[in-house]
C-alpha cells in the first residue's frame, strides 16, 4: 500500500530523501511526509527529540518563580487553587508536593463542582483570604477577574497558571503563566497540568519529577499530542510502563487493568475516567490524595472509592443520556448547527460526558445542562471539527453569570428562562 499526496513527483523526493537520511521504511516515510514533516531535520525531531522547553521561556516565569521563592522565604502560607477533573487535579497534586519539598507551608483547594463550579469564586477567596499570603491557581483564573481582584486588594500575591482562552482583559495577577496568551512555539496547546508541571521544573523539579502525572494529564484533557505535549506524553508512558508509580499501581490493581503496556488509549479510556470520578460525584480530593500519596495501603483505599464512583457516574451517564435522546427524538434537530439537551436535576458532574456522547451521535456541537430547583441553568458544551465553542459562547457572554472553556469544550451558568434566547444567539 502506498499513501499518495498531490504533488506525486515532490512526494517521491521527499520520500527517499527522509529514507536514506534516517533509515525509514517506504511507509513511515510517507506518513511523516503525510503530516507535513517533510524535512531530515523535522523528521528528526520529530521521531527522536525528547527535549522539553526551557521554563523560563515563558515570559512571566521568572517573575513567578520570585513570588513563590519569596513567599515561602517570608513563610507565607501558600494555596494552590485547582480544578476538580483530571487536568486541575494532577496540576494542583504536582506543585503542592513541589511546594512541600521546596519546605512551603502550603495546601490545596479544589471547589466543589455542585455547590462552586468551575473556577475561583468570592466565597471560596473570602475563605482563603483569612491566611493565605499567596494564592496560585491551575487549570483555573484567566476569567476570574472580580475573585483575583479581591486577592490583591487583600494584600494577597496572586500567580496565575491557566490554559483557558483568555478574554479581551487579563486579571491583574502578580505573574500570569498561560500558553494562550504568552507561549513560545510549540507550548500553546499546553494543558492545565502542562503548565504547573513547567512551573514545577521552574522551581527546581527534575523533568521526569511528575512526568506520569502530567501525561496522563495531557491525554485526559484531549489536548493536541503535538508540541511539547507530544514529548511529555512520550516520556510519561515510558515511566509509567518501567517504573509504575504508586497510584498507577493502585488504580489498575483496583480497577482488575492488567496490561502489561500501558498506551494512550489505555490510559484515556481506563484511567482518566476514574480519575475525573471524584469531582463528578463531588469529592475531589480523593484523587488528589491518591496521587499525592507514597503509602500503598492508602492509596489501594482511595482507589477503590474512586472505582466505586466510577460505577455510580456510568449509571448515572447512562439514565441521562437515555432521557436526552428520548427529547430529541421528539424534537429532531433539524435545522440546527448544534444537539440540545436540558433536563431538571441531572448532575452537574455527568453533563459533560452526556455532551460528549451526544457530539459523536449527531456529529454537531452539543450543548447539555441541568436546571437545578431555583430555575439556574448549569451547562457543559463540546464541539466538533473546528467549530469554536470560546468564540461562540463569547457572542452570547451578556447572558451568562459565568462562563468559560477553549475551542472543544466550555461550560456556563444562565437562569433558564434564557435558554431559547441563547439558542438562537448560538445558533
Amino acid at each position: 500500500m502506498r499513501l499518495k499526496c498531490k504533488n506525486e513527483h515532490v512526494n517521491q523526493r521527499d520520500a527517499a530523501m527522509l529514507m536514506d537520511a534516517l533509515s525509514l521504511s517506504p511507509m513511515a516515510a510517507q506518513l511523516l511526509l503525510q503530516r507535513g514533516i517533510d524535512t531530515v531535520d523535522a523528521a528528526r525531531s520529530f521521531l527522536y527529540d525528547e527535549t522539553l522547553c526551557d521554563p523560563f521561556a515563558f515570559t512571566q516565569m521568572a517573575d513567578a518563580v520570585k513570588v513563590i521563592k519569596d513567599a515561602i522565604g517570608q513563610q507565607k502560607h501558600i494555596v494552590v487553587y485547582g480544578d476538580y477533573d483530571c487536568d486541575g487535579i494532577s496540576a494542583c497534586a504536582i506543585l503542592v508536593h513541589r511546594l512541600t519539598v521546596m519546605g512551603a507551608d502550603v495546601s490545596p483547594y479544589i471547589p466543589s463542582r455542585s455547590f462552586e463550579g468551575y473556577g475561583l469564586n468570592l466565597s471560596a477567596m473570602e475563605v482563603i483570604s483569612k491566611d493565605a499570603g499567596l494564592v496560585i491557581t491551575v487549570d483555573c483564573g484567566i476569567g476570574s477577574m472580580s475573585e483575583i481582584a479581591y486577592l490583591r486588594e487583600k494584600g494577597i500575591d496572586v500567580v496565575l497558571t491557566d490554559h483557558h482562552t483568555p478574554g479581551d482583559v487579563l486579571p491583574n495577577a502578580n505573574a500570569l503563566l498561560n500558553p494562550k496568551v504568552q507561549a513560545p512555539r510549540g507550548l500553546e496547546n499546553l494543558c492545565g497540568c502542562g503548565m504547573a508541571y513547567t512551573l514545577a521544573r521552574a522551581l527546581g523539579a527534575g523533568d521526569d519529577d511528575y512526568i506520569a502525572i502530567c501525561a496522563m494529564a495531557t491525554i485526559g484533557d484531549i489536548v493536541p499530542l503535538i508540541g511539547e505535549n507530544r514529548i511529555i506524553v512520550k516520556r510519561g508512558l515510558r515511566a509509567m510502563n518501567e517504573n509504575r508509580p504508586v497510584f498507577l499501581k493502585a488504580l489498575m490493581e483496583e480497577a482488575r487493568l492488567s496490561y502489561d503496556t500501558l498506551g494512550a488509549t489505555q490510559v484515556a479510556y481506563m484511567l482518566v475516567p476514574r480519575i475525573n470520578a471524584a469531582g463528578r460525584m463531588d469529592d475531589a480530593m480523593v484523587a488528589y490524595h491518591l496521587l499525592q500519596t507514597g503509602d500503598a495501603a492508602k492509596a489501594a483505599e482511595y482507589a477503590r472509592t474512586l472505582c466505586a464512583y466510577n460505577v455510580k457516574r456510568q449509571s448515572m451517564e447512562e439514565e441521562i443520556l437515555k432521557e436526552a435522546l428520548a427529547a430529541l427524538k421528539k424534537h429532531p434537530p433539524r435545522d440546527r448547527r448544534a444537539v440540545y439537551a436540558f433536563g431538571r436535576g441531572w448532575h452537574q458532574g455527568v453533563v459533560g460526558i452526556v455532551a460528549s456522547r451526544l457530539t459523536e451521535q449527531f456529529q454537531m456541537p452539543a450543548v447539555v445542562g441541568s436546571i437545578d430547583e431555583s430555575g439556574s441553568l448549569t451547562a457543559s458544551l463540546r464541539s466538533v471539527g473546528n467549530v469554536n465553542i470560546h468564540t461562540a459562547l463569547t457572542a452570547c457572554e451578556d447572558l451568562f453569570s459565568r462562563y468559560g472553556g477553549h475551542a472543544q469544550a466550555g461550560g456556563f451558568t444562565m437562569e433558564s428562562d434564557k435558554i431559547e434566547t441563547f439558542i438562537e444567539r448560538f445558533e
